[in-house]
């Protein structure tokens, strides 16, 4: 609900968040691989009900392998559970964004993020500024 509240007092153009419903979606994807637990008929049940999600205009799909991402995490020092960066975990996950681009085309964009981090940003913009104006 913070989110929601802050997002409505902005008048900004643009509004980037790392995190969305769909991120939500494709973490019980990856979840359900690890634990054979499914809960998403109940997630998306759930979703429906709900009145106060973001929905964005638009997802960038930074994609990373979990090997890559194992690296950075190290050299980084940044803490990450585990299981977050297991192969089945991250596969499901990234492939719920795969189908998620393939269905919605316009709706989704896949940046390849195995590429050195000012490409990375290079790639991200060009393709931000393609975009329709939302606002």
């Amino acid at each position: 609900k913070q989110r929601n509240q802050d997002f409505a007092n902005l008048n900004e153009p643009l509004v980037a968040i790392d995190r969305s419903i769909f991120t939500l979606l494709g973490f019980e994807v990856g979840a359900a691989a690890i634990t054979g637990i499914d809960i998403f008929k109940w997630a998306i049940d759930r979703l429906q009900i709900e009145n106060d999600l973001i929905l964005p205009n638009h997802i960038f799909y930074i994609d990373v392998s979990p090997a890559v991402s194992r690296l950075r995490a190290a050299i980084n020092k940044i803490p990450i559970p585990e299981f977050l960066l297991s192969d089945q975990f991250n596969l499901k996950f990234r492939e719920f964004f795969i189908n998620l681009s393939e269905t919605y085309p316009q709706y989704i964009t896949i940046i390849p993020g195995e590429k050195p981090f000012n490409m990375v940003l290079r790639s991200l913009k060009s393709n931000l500024e393609v975009l329709p104006n939302q606002a």
